[in-house]
């Protein structure tokens, strides 16, 4: 491998893990790196990138691992099952082999719904694997491909941004780590939100605005196994529980119930434990040895307690265990937003706890949005789990309407109609967005666009100053504005802006202005579009007679696309020409005929 290719891979890990020990959400500068570094290789590997030779398929996944237990794997295999129909669909892996080790039975059933292409990634082979996996992408190439990566996957970063700037492949990114900061998230089309308040973070931490709140996909309906009395019974049993005692469950990762050398989790459930003494609580978990130190702090007074709290390792078969639970308690400081999914599916009623301190690890927002059984604080929480195990009829009652809730919300095939639409939506459409309809942030944030190096060159005034855009921002709310402004929207994502200033409703005139931010999005035909629909709100919304516009003279590619949309010469001052449009003006043929031949 190229050496320069192999540092700089390295210092983008570097950087990688930097932003996730700090929590940096904005992740916007590394894939600029990476997509500068997968140009590289590309120039000087073309001979050994497969020839595109059209699209092979409608979707296609791309996930960095499966897993036996945990993770995002049921995501992916949700998702893959319910697409499945008449053909297999690809799955692209970059980490197959630990995919094999570690997620053998996840690889076996996605592949009687996927077909399944892997590399084998090590970053010392990184420019080879990258041709390999591009060029399997290649001959088996979808039109939309959905994203389930590990945040720090630099290869599959670099692989969208190859495919979505040679072909214009569209990608849809579940933000199944919305806890993390993400790789790939900025260079993809479209972002799916499990909550309004991942989207919140998205917004406000990552500056990424194409989100969709989707919720998570759980399994059909109907291949959920719902355990009878004789069986859960018989596990109860097994368990160590007898028909007159109570039986409290948790499961997860370990790390989601201790924090800071402590856990205030298994604190709750040695109160609760001395509370009731026909309580036991289930923990499916993998504890590590310092973990295990930690619970026998909290128990060292309390031995006779400490028996009935049993230990149960993370297994794939975990429906039976939550099933034959009374109640489930929810984990923190680091909630589990599947589980709870799947809880309301299995018809299991839960305790949720809500993390005020670190909104990233509280996933309460999966449960209804007026669900009584989830708090603030543990104490309130404490309450919850006693009322709900003394009162048979309310545990029955909630579990009822929590699987209505999941049946219109996180039941498979209901999600899939959901992916399906926003997949069929990612056509090469350009929509104008007011400024007015977006968050403040992002319009704060065009400043930034407009006064980057490869914008401002282009404009006679090179820099704004935030007082000056904050000023023109609120200019925008007049009842009758002398400044009108848009977000040109491609493909679900923001790819620049354009706006008419110096508006005169006497003369029926105003200048107009454009600039495409996004570089992989330059070139594609959507400043022209752009074009057309300002023009169409111009003369057609707004009444006027004549637009005006200044470009760069030496411009040629912006000159000749005004030229060709009926622009005329008028003027040229300090190096820019000035040019108008007048309604009714004659088009040269290039706006496709949307305009049938004049611009009326």
């Amino acid at each position: 491998m190229n050496p320069f290719y192999l540092l700089e891979y390295y210092k983008i890990r570097k950087e990688c893990k930097k932003c996730e020990r700090k929590l940096v959400f904005d992740m916007k500068f590394l894939d600029e790196r990476i997509s500068k570094l997968a140009d590289k290789m590309y120039c000087q590997n073309r001979k050994n990138f497969a020839e595109f030779k059209g699209f092979s398929y409608k979707l296609g996944l791309i996930a960095t691992e499966l897993y036996d237990m945990g993770g995002h794997t049921p995501c992916v295999l949700n998702f893959a099952k319910s697409i499945y129909e008449t053909e297999k669909s690809p799955l692209f892996i970059t980490r197959i082999k630990s995919t094999q080790k570690r997620g053998a039975k996840a690889l076996e059933k996605v592949s009687k719904s996927c077909n399944v292409y892997g590399e084998d990634f090590h970053s010392y082979k990184f420019e080879k694997t990258l041709i390999e996996i591009y060029n399997k992408v290649i001959e088996n190439a979808p039109e939309v491909m959905f994203v389930y990566i590990h945040q720090h996957d630099i290869l599959a970063a670099a692989l969208i941004h190859l495919l979505k700037k040679n072909f214009g492949m569209k990608f849809v990114f579940n933000n199944h780590a919305s806890h993390f900061p993400n790789l790939g998230m900025s260079m993809s089309d479209v972002i799916l939100e499990g909550m309004p308040s991942t989207k919140k973070i998205t917004n406000e931490k990552r500056h990424l605005y194409n989100c969709v709140v989707t919720g998570l996909q759980s399994k059909n309906k109907e291949d959920i196994r719902y355990y009878s009395k004789d069986e859960i019974l018989k596990k109860r049993t097994e368990l160590g529980v007898n028909e007159e005692e109570l039986l409290t469950v948790s499961g997860g990762s370990s790390y989601k119930y201790f924090d800071n050398n402590g856990s205030a989790h298994f604190e709750m459930i040695k109160e609760l434990l001395t509370r009731l003494p026909n309580l036991k609580h289930l923990a499916i978990t993998n504890l590590s040895p310092e973990q295990k130190e930690i619970i026998d702090e909290i128990f060292k007074e309390n031995e006779e307690i400490k028996k009935r709290l049993i230990f149960h390792p993370l297994t794939p078969q975990y429906d039976l265990l939550f099933q034959s639970g009374d109640l489930f308690i929810d984990s923190f400081p680091v909630s589990a937003a599947m589980t709870q999914i799947d809880l309301m599916g299995m018809k299991v009623p839960a305790v949720v706890k809500i993390n005020t301190e670190n909104p990233a690890h509280s996933f309460h927002e999966y449960m209804p949005q007026d669900y009584p059984y989830m708090y603030e604080t543990v104490e309130d929480m404490k309450k919850g789990i006693l009322y709900l195990l003394e009162n048979k009829t309310a545990r029955e009652q909630i579990v009822q309407s929590n699987y209505d809730f999941w049946l219109k919300n996180y039941e498979s095939e209901n999600v899939k109609k959901k992916y399906l639409e926003i997949a069929e939506n990612l056509k090469n459409d350009i929509e104008l967005v007011n400024f007015l309809e977006v968050p403040y942030e992002l319009r704060m944030e065009t400043r930034n666009w407009r006064n980057s190096e490869k914008i401002a060159k282009w404009f006679k005034i090179p820099f704004i100053d935030e007082e000056t855009h904050k000023k023109w921002l609120e200019s925008l709310k007049n009842e009758t504005p002398k400044n009108i402004a848009f977000l040109i929207k491609h493909n679900g994502s923001f790819a620049g802006v354009t706006y008419f200033h110096s508006i005169n409703y006497e003369t029926k005139s105003a200048d107009w202005g454009i600039y495409i931010y996004e570089d992989a999005l330059r070139g594609k035909g959507i400043g022209s579009i752009a074009l057309e629909k300002s023009i169409d709100y111009a003369f057609n919304s707004l009444g006027l007679k004549k637009i005006f516009l200044d470009v760069l003279n030496t411009n040629e590619k912006a000159k000749n696309l005004y030229t060709s949309k009926g622009f005329k010469y008028c003027g040229e001052e300090n190096g820019f020409i000035r040019m108008e449009l007048i309604k009714g003006g004659k088009c040269r043929g290039k706006c496709r005929g949307k305009c049938r031949g004049k611009f009326i």
